[in-house]
């Protein structure tokens, strides 16, 4: 694709931050200063400009809006304070339609709520220069999007020549036809010439994650049709990815509509945006919004505000205005026919990724410090160019399976092209009861477990345990559980400049005195009281009740008392026994757990291994 100009319909990568400066119409082709950002705005920190006339002349055409932003500002207060009431999250009545509107999304889970993992974690198990040249099978039984596998692969030797088979399974016909599509994304347009690397990447990112694509990206995607098809009518026979990578699609006929229609589905711009709207800024859930802008940084709430409104993900003064066709990806129709959003209005572009990767990636591209949806953007574009790479350099064999998790084991030897036991079995939080529960899930997939690998490992996420034992958090109680005292005393030691802060501006607020348990800042230490809570005890009431430790010992496998994959817990170290509490090192660090992270700390990894 040649003469790709910024501000066009077919622009050039998004290679740095470029100068803010722009104007034009919605939808088309418009003036865009085509020299790199030098100079950051002092005062909103979300754009730079080449020089003070760019900056001067883009201050009517769109930056004063920015600048001036009510979020931008410290004095900024959630409606529910300003407005001296209950916020909805914990009184429904206090907020205007909440029965009529319990329900926003579609909630499907296509984005990860939870940063992806390196699976192999090669130097705490085999050891980087053992696994060099050494094969391994990788099973991912609910995988969800493909975070895990990217982060994974990414994080192999360099200099990798062993074989590694990547059996991608999740039983939600969407999240497979997206997994797939991207993976030909990735490796197929390049390839062909059509687009370079880096712009195959940037298709796959924002198929991904962005709520609009440009026209340009639906001509060449569409591209990939007779390719799917093909696909479709032999899924046993190997899809040629690279000259070292293949592809296996054993997927049933429900992935495969969902692939053609989304694929050639043309929805309107407007009854996209007002499904999208309806979601993201529907005012029935605008106190969950401000709860989670009420302890962020003035220009984080800024820059999370235009990603909520416009739904792109792009560094904040990048020209957006070709992104005006709706990305059926992340749309669908009820019985009616009437346009859904597919996300949930909690879903987040960075909850898939670890946030200090994240803002590591934004200094590393000179991002301005309060963009951090550009940070983010160069962070998983930087994720998915190595992917794609490597998938070209590597020999990688993905095989693709939409089953019931309970049933793939069974099912395993019906697909020829699957291994047959795995070095590591990744099967996400199918293991909480709201799901599969964790004993039937040790009983279907530890027998996998390659044998022959002393570090074979089946990991495990549980996500929703405490609704199970309430005992295991501290939100189920009452803040006179004499836990909460234990917790506080933690945050005010490790804390103590900030819990000092908090106190203070919550008995200076103006507003304070209507319910004091209502403030921001004291719901802010409730809901993070759980990051100084150790509840192992519970958790391993939890695992018994479950019946976890006899289901391991009817298939041989014992639970590990020191993980070496993930951490027992989140913003805690690996190596970190199961009774450990959260130590921040800093106010920074806070930050990104409790701010922008928005953890709920009940998140537990637990880790088989086969017994010897």
């Amino acid at each position: 694709m040649s003469n790709l100009v910024r501000g066009t319909l077919n622009p050039p990568p998004v290679a740095g931050v470029m100068c803010a400066n722009q104007h034009g119409q919605r939808y088309s082709a418009v003036f865009a200063c085509e020299k790199p950002g030098s100079r950051a705005c002092s005062a909103c920190k979300l754009v730079k400009y080449c020089s003070a006339e760019c900056q001067k002349a883009h201050w009517t055409k769109g930056h004063k809006r920015d600048c001036k932003n009510k979020l931008n500002t410290e004095a900024w207060r959630p409606d529910w304070l300003r407005e001296r009431r209950n916020p909805t999250f914990v009184d429904p009545s206090a907020g205007p339609g909440w029965a009529a509107n319990a329900q926003f999304g579609r909630g499907m889970h296509l984005w990860g709520n939870i940063p992806g993992l390196d699976v192999l974690n090669l130097s705490k198990n085999e050891g980087m220069d053992a696994a060099k040249t050494r094969d391994f099978a990788l099973a991912f039984a609910a995988c969800g999007d493909l975070r895990s596998t990217i982060r994974t692969i990414n994080e192999l030797p360099s200099d990798y020549s062993g074989a590694i088979s990547v059996l991608l399974n999740d039983r939600n016909p969407y999240i497979m036809a997206r997994n797939l599509t991207i993976i030909l994304i990735l490796t197929t347009l390049g390839d062909q010439g059509q687009v370079s690397t880096e712009l195959a990447c940037e298709y796959a990112l924002h198929v991904w994650y962005s709520t609009f694509l440009p026209q340009s990206y639906i001509d060449v995607i569409t591209s990939l049709l007779p390719r799917l098809s093909a696909i479709s009518k032999a899924p046993t026979t190997p899809v040629t990815l690279s000259s070292t990578s293949t592809l296996f699609a054993d997927l049933a006929h429900d992935t495969w509509t969902v692939i053609f229609s989304t694929m050639t589905k043309i929805y309107e711009p407007a009854d996209a945006s007002k499904a999208f709207n309806g979601v993201m800024n529907t005012p029935f859930r605008v106190d969950y919004v401000h709860r989670f802008y009420a302890h962020l940084k003035p220009g984080h709430r800024a820059a999370f505000q235009k990603w909520r409104t416009a739904g792109i993900v792009l560094p904040h003064g990048e020209v957006d205005t070709h992104f005006g066709i709706p990305n059926a990806w992340l749309f669908g129709q009820d019985d009616n026919g009437q346009l859904e959003f597919n996300l949930s209005d909690s879903a987040n572009p960075l909850r898939g990724w670890n946030m200090s990767d994240i803002l590591a990636a934004g200094k590393t591209h000179s991002v301005p410090e309060s963009d951090i949806i550009g940070a983010t953007f160069f962070y998983i574009k930087d994720q998915l160019v190595e992917f794609a790479t490597r998938l070209r350099r590597f020999n990688v064999k993905f095989v693709l399976t939409d089953k019931d998790a309970l049933q793939l084991p069974n099912l395993l030897a019906s697909i020829p092209s699957a291994p047959r036991t795995f070095d590591r079995i990744e099967v996400s939080n199918i293991t909480d009861s709201n799901y599969c529960k964790v004993a039937p899930v040790l009983s279907a997939f530890g027998p996998l477990l390659n044998s022959s690998n002393p570090h074979a490992t089946l990991i495990a996420l549980f996500m929703n345990w405490t609704t199970d034992q309430h005992a295991g958090s501290l939100m189920f109680g009452s803040p006179d559980n004499p836990n909460f005292g234990g917790a506080f005393a933690q945050m005010k030691q490790q804390l103590p400049k900030l819990s000092a802060k908090l106190a203070l501006d919550t008995a200076s607020d103006s507003s304070f005195g209507f319910n004091p348990q209502m403030h921001p800042n004291m719901l802010h230490i409730f809901r993070n009281a759980d990051a100084f809570n150790e509840s192992s005890k519970e958790f391993l009431q939890y695992l018994s009740r479950f019946e976890a430790p006899q289901a391991a010992k009817r298939v041989g496998l014992k639970m590990r008392l020191v993980n070496t994959i993930a951490p027992p817990r989140r913003h805690v170290p690996l190596g970190s026994k199961h009774n450990v509490i959260v130590q921040v090192r800093d106010e920074d660090e806070w930050y990104k757990i409790a701010c922008l992270d928005d953890s709920t700390y009940a998140e537990r990894y637990v880790e088989w291994e086969k017994a010897t």
